[in-house]
């Protein structure tokens, strides 16, 4: 734990380059209803896999075996239950699906996440 933060490695989607990404701290998580896809990642069939960070849409990406990037379903749960506006979060108040949400779980799949 690096002060209030937590720092892990981790691949850059933009960039392709291996690096260190901090993130929030393990108890800023740990009380929460929802798993944390760095700190408590649900049993999905990519939780082993590498987690990708893509600096630019603020999504994290689990790359599987064969190099496809799948939305991290345990990311996706926190997007979709806040709403990104620049470096904070502000609740989304709707019951409706959250369109970023929906926007962020379409990728090209090769079925590895289940999603298929």
């Amino acid at each position: 734990m690096y002060g209030d933060y937590d720092v892990i490695g981790l691949e850059f989607y933009n960039s392709g380059e291996s690096g260190v990404l901090q993130v929030h701290g393990d108890d800023r998580c740990s009380n929460q209803n929802r798993p944390c896809c760095i700190h408590r990642p649900s049993d999905h069939p990519l939780r082993n896999s590498p987690m990708v960070w893509d600096g630019l849409k603020y999504i994290m990406y689990r790359k599987c075996s064969h190099d496809v990037f799948h939305p991290d379903p345990d990311h996706l749960s926190y997007v979709e239950a806040r709403e990104r506006t620049g470096c904070h979060t502000v609740s989304v108040s709707t019951a409706g699906e959250n369109p970023i949400g929906t926007a962020q779980r379409l990728h090209e799949c090769d079925g590895c996440c289940g999603q298929a």
